[in-house]
């Protein structure tokens, strides 16, 4: 496994744990490694990730923003956003 397949894991592992802040910082920095690396798919699911744990910590706004960047990761894939 990559390091940024483990840090994938550890976010949710973190999130599934109650430790959002934690969840929050991996997702982040998981989809920056991936959209470094040019791994689009990697990146749109860190990215949904991320999303996810900004709204079950009622960050409603960040989550937004993260589901905004999910869905130009799609649309460089080629898919529908």
């Amino acid at each position: 496994l990559s390091l940024l397949n483990v840090l994938a894991f550890q976010s949710l592992l973190d999130a599934a744990t109650g430790d959002l802040d934690a969840a929050r910082r991996g997702a982040a920095t998981v989809a920056a490694g991936y959209g470094r690396l040019g791994d689009v798919a990697e990146e749109f699911a860190s990215l949904r990730q991320l999303a996810s744990v900004e709204m079950r910590a009622g960050d409603l706004a960040a989550a937004a923003r993260a589901l905004d960047a999910a869905a130009a990761a799609a649309r460089r894939m080629g898919g529908e956003s």
